[in-house]
């Protein structure tokens, strides 16, 4: 029989091996990017413990997660076996968990429009299922803001 693995893995991935790839290269581009996102709000408007709560909802639907879930070849039977999940506790399938970050990520770019990328995610909890018909709402905490090293074009906020 095969031994069981469990690799160690860090609390969140360091400063110092974070990457960002230069997008914006002078300040007529700033300029250009925030016009067209409709915000001016950069990295200095952002400060540990400020929460932005995302005004926009969404409604999950069996269609979208589902796509999802094939898409990134999760083939978890609580998300396609409608008749096994009757029987479970509770009682239908569930909405696959990479499709919820995605629709909260979506949500989030009102308040966020200008952060380029996601470079890390440190953390993620299943805190409780969710099903087809739940309307979802996302909220941002910044936790922690810094610059890279070597780099003056960009800067990190760090948020949950």
């Amino acid at each position: 029989m095969a031994e069981s693995f469990v690799p160690q893995l860090l609390a969140s991935v360091p400063k110092d091996e974070l990457t960002a790839r230069a997008r914006i290269r002078s300040c007529e581009a700033l300029e250009e990017w925030c016009e067209a996102s409709g915000s001016s709000q950069l990295w200095d408007a952002y400060a540990p413990g400020d929460r932005f709560d995302h005004p926009l909802g969404v409604t999950m639907e069996h269609a979208d997660d589902m796509a999802a879930a094939r898409l990134y070849q999760n083939n978890s039977r609580p998300h396609f076996d409608g008749f096994g999940m009757r029987r479970s506790q509770i009682g239908q399938r569930l909405v696959y968990g990479g499709h919820v970050i995605s629709v909260c990520r979506a949500l989030s770019h009102d308040g966020l429009e200008n952060a380029l990328e996601i470079l890390a995610v440190n953390a993620g909890t299943h805190v409780s299922p969710t099903l087809a018909g739940d309307t979802l709402y996302a909220f941002t905490e910044v936790v922690d803001r810094f610059k890279l090293p070597n780099r003056t074009d960009v800067a990190l906020c760090a948020c949950a």
